[in-house]
This record gives C-alpha cells, structure tokens and sequence, in this order.
C-alpha cells in the first residue's frame, strides 16, 4: 500500500510505500526539517505520549493521568538521526529545506533523489501509535527484546487509558494504529476499537498481530479495523496462519487487511512455501527485510545477497501489480 508521496526539486513525484523506501536505503534525512509531533503520536505501554517515535520525540505527558492535557507544536523540527527507522515517522510530512516548502507534485515518474516528503492520505488530524503493553506470546531473535518484555498485561491501566484517549480524540478525525508485544492478547480490544470506531466512522484503526488468536477472535476484530499480519518464518503454526489468512478473505463485512511476511535472509525455502499456501489474491502481501537493530543480532539474519534483494523487490512488485 503505497502510504508515502515524495517530491523532487523538478516538481516530479513518486508514490512509494515504507517498506520500500527502508529496503531502499532511501531514509537517511539528516539535517532535514521534519514535522515530528504536530500529527504522528505516539502512546507507550506505561500512558506516555510523545509526538514521534525516534530519539527526537517530543513528551506530551500521560495518558492515565486525570488532568492529562494535550497540545501539540506546530514547528518544524531539525532532524539529527542518520535513518529514520519507524514506518510512524518515515511518511509525515518533511522537507530538505525550507526553500522547498511550496514545492508540489506535477509529474509522475520513477524518482529516487527528492527534497519533499508527504503523507499520501493527509486527510486525519492526527496518526497515533499505541503500544498497548509488551507482553507476546513469541520471541523472535530479531526483535528488540523491550518489544516483548512483559510477563503480565495491566488491564486496568490499559482501561484508562481508553477512557482518556476517548475523552481526548473524541472530537477530531484519527487513524490509529495498535502494536505491542501482541496486542491481540488484551481481550477486550474488539470491543475497544468497535467503540472507537463507532465515534467517527472515517477513523481508520490499524492492528498488527502475529494471528496467534483464535479465527473467531480475528473475524470480530476485522469488523472494525484493518489487520496486518505479521508473518514469522520460524512458528510452527504456518500451516494454520495461512488458513486463517485465507478463510478471512472471503468475508465482505471486514476491512481491508495485510500480510507482511518477516523474511530473514536464511529462509529461503519457508519463504516460498508460505506464499504457496496463500490462495487468494485480494490482500496486500509484502516481503520485509530484516534491519539491524541491536549489536547481538544474528548476522545471518540480514545478511542479504543481491539475489535475495531482487527476489524481495520482485515478490512486493508482483502483489502490488495485483491490488
């Protein structure tokens, strides 16, 4: 799903998607200014709320607290990271320099080299993130350990958080996008995001989930917001995953829904087994690869010959050609 639109100094543009722009090398803004915390929120699993996601976040307070009050800046802000590493932040607004402010999409073309960066889907008022809690039933080596840490889900802090975020967003136009650990493991987000929902009809809400809950669980959670699943090459329940994938798709009352595939770079052979077990072809399937993120990662992991580099591009090209 093509999320991001980028602008050269030509006035021409591309429409890419993150996952792209990140297996391309094409993140690295430094000294660029960049919109972090005027509309992509962040809420972590202890109520925290930053404007961003990367180490220039910018702290808005708690979302527990009772007399929790936001209000977001409005400049723009000068990046310092060598790569911007969140699909969060990678497709907000930003631009080289200030002499590119006014600059607009004229002609489409294949462009690489660009000044201006721009949310495809600029129609919320805000793009929030929320780390529900940490706690996952896998654990995968290639995923920082913080990620999936708890051992025990605080339901009633996470209530009141809903409470407060309700209270708070009530009133504006949102896309919301759930991640954990495994969200799917707090019981009651069904209910939450039907409720959500049900407060703009427009609000588009996100959930990424490894599948790991029961089909009946998934089916009621499509119903109101868009699943992306996340596919782990090495869980022995593949088999089982790609059957809930497909018996999902023949639903006409769900949202739209994803499929990204994890694919470390010695895993070739479960990598094309699982897309062979995917029998139909109304869902965005993409192939990511691992980036490294923490020193005791396994080399073999991300490691990725020229090969396996075209083969990711030519899968992602294929599904995309298809939606």
């Amino acid at each position: 799903m093509k999320s991001v639109l980028v602008i050269d100094k030509n006035n021409k543009y591309s429409e890419y998607d993150e996952i792209f722009l990140m297996n391309s090398g094409l993140t690295n803004w430094y000294g660029w200014l960049c919109s972090i915390g005027q509309t992509n929120l962040e809420i972590e699993k202890d109520g925290e709320i930053h404007g961003g996601n990367c180490k220039q976040k910018i702290h808005y307070g708690n979302l527990h607290e009772d007399n929790f009050i936001f209000t977001p800046i409005k400049n723009l802000t000068i990046c310092n990271q060598n790569v911007c590493k969140c699909f969060h932040d990678i497709s907000i607004y930003k631009i080289k320099d200030s002499s590119y402010t006014n600059i607009e999409p004229i002609t489409q073309s294949n462009i690489k080299k660009f000044v201006k960066v721009l949310p495809v889907d600029n129609q919320y008022d805000f793009n929030i993130t929320w780390v529900l809690h940490t706690k996952c039933n896998f654990s995968c080596s290639y995923c920082p350990p913080h990620l999936h840490s708890e051992k025990i889900i605080d339901k009633n802090k996470i209530d009141t958080g809903f409470i407060n975020f309700i209270n708070t967003f009530s009133n504006k136009k949102i896309m919301l996008n759930f991640l954990g650990g495994e969200p799917t493991l707090y019981d009651e987000l069904p209910n939450k995001v039907k409720e959500i929902k049900k407060l703009n009809s427009d609000n588009r809400i996100l959930i990424t989930t490894n599948g790991s809950r029961s089909f009946k669980y998934l089916r009621e959670l499509a119903k109101y917001a868009e699943i992306s699943f996340s596919v782990h090459l090495h869980q022995l329940s593949l088999d089982r995953l790609a059957d809930k994938i497909n018996n999902l798709s023949v639903f006409n009352d769900i949202q739209p829904f994803q499929v990204h595939i994890i694919y470390p770079s010695d895993s070739d052979s479960k990598l094309k087994q699982f897309l062979g077990k995917l029998t139909s072809k109304n869902y965005y399937i993409r192939v990511i690869k691992i980036r490294k993120q923490y020193e005791d990662q396994r080399k073999d992991y991300y490691d990725y010959s020229l090969k396996q580099e075209n083969l990711i591009n030519n899968i992602n090209k294929y599904f995309e050609n298809l939606n």
